[in-house]
Parts: C-alpha cells; structure tokens; sequence
C-alpha cells in the first residue's frame, strides 16, 4: 500500500486489526521498484528493490482474506502507476537476507532469550524459527521437510540439547538428510552441547559429533 506521505506498506489486518504494518519507507512518483514481501502467521517480511528486509514475528495471518494490490479502504491512500510483473508462489518463501532457525529450545527460546533474538538484534536482519523446545533431532528434520521453501533463506540449525539421543551413526544420517533437503547453499549446523544433566556416553557422542 502507497500512503498520502508517498511511504510503502505491507500491511496485514487480522479480525479488524492490524496484524503487521510493515514501512518500506519513501517511494516517490514515476520512480520504478521492486518489492518481495511474505506474510503467515508471526513471519511477515518485506523488502524495497535489494534493500534490508523489514520482518515483524508477532501477528496472526487471517485463514481466509482478501489481498489488495496497490489499493487501500483508506481515503488517500491510493496508487495510479502501473504493475509491470506480479509472481505470486505457491508456498510461503522468505527473502534471501533473513536467517530461518530450526531445532529445540536454544533457538525456541527459554524464560525469553534464544539464539533467534540474539541473532537479529546482533546482526539488524530478520529471524523467524519454527524450532520447538524439548525437540529431538529426527522431529526437527521431519519439521523442516515440512517446510523446504523456507530453507531459501540463511538457514542455521541447533539442536542444543541431543534430546533423546541415540548414537553418532544416526545422529548423522539425520544431519546428512537435513543437507541434502536444504534449498540454500547457505547454512550453519551448531553442533550439541555437553550437559551435566546428560550421561557420560551421551556427552562423549556430543564431543564426537562437535
């Protein structure tokens, strides 16, 4: 949406409120742009041309919408230029700067911190995580297959904790399936940590596998 201060938006509204507002900042007349954006629930992103991506993680996606193209309920906030090419995907996607997290609780988050958070306050670029905490490694991977299109981005994987671990071998079939599922070529797998409240054998698993 182009508003009366010449300002793009992504904008998502959810049971008459607004889910994600999303400002790309200034686009002025007759200047030609390309957007990407994407938007499901708590994983909206958008970026201007090849700028920074704007991303919000909080906000439900409405089931059943409509989606207005270069149009708004809102008086003045109206667009006359011309759309040259609009693809629309079959799957969700997300942009290619923002970095996508798989695993347990460290990218989940405990008690309000996680890697993901850490991350994009650390680097200024989006992070959104579909991990679970208290995951093993085989549920992660099935959670990822589920959701390949996503692995576009800057894929990073922790499964911190080896919850319900079996041995190295089959630790790493999983990691081997993980990459050779992974649409991106840019990934990072942070390896298990050693626990105290893990036995001896798991820990020397975990330092094989580090």
């Amino acid at each position: 949406m182009w508003d009366a201060t010449k300002h793009l938006h992504l904008i998502v509204t959810y049971g008459g409120s607004t889910a994600a507002d999303l400002d790309l900042g200034l686009v002025d007349v007759l200047t030609p742009y390309t957007i990407d954006w994407t938007a499901a629930t708590n994983r909206f992103a958008a970026r201007l041309n090849t700028g920074a991506s704007l991303v919000d993680s909080v906000g439900q996606m409405p089931g059943v919408g409509a989606l207005d193209i270069a149009r708004s309920p809102t008086s003045g906030e109206t667009f006359d230029g011309t759309i040259s090419r609009w693809t629309l995907f079959a799957t969700e996607r997300l942009p290619p700067d923002v970095f996508f997290l798989e695993g347990d609780s460290y990218p989940a988050g405990v008690s309000g911190v996680s890697i993901t958070g850490s991350l994009a306050a650390a680097s200024g670029r989006g992070a959104f995580t579909t991990a679970v905490g208290g995951s093993d490694l085989q549920t992660e991977v099935a959670r990822v297959l589920t959701h390949l299109d996503l692995t576009g981005a800057v894929y990073i994987h922790w499964d911190g904790d080896a919850n319900n671990w079996i041995d190295v071998a089959t630790t790493m079939s999983y990691y081997a399936q993980l990459v050779a599922s992974l649409k991106t070529s840019k990934f990072i797998i942070i390896p298990p940590c050693r626990r105290n409240n893990k036995t001896a054998g798991d820990n020397a698993g975990t330092l094989q596998i580090q």
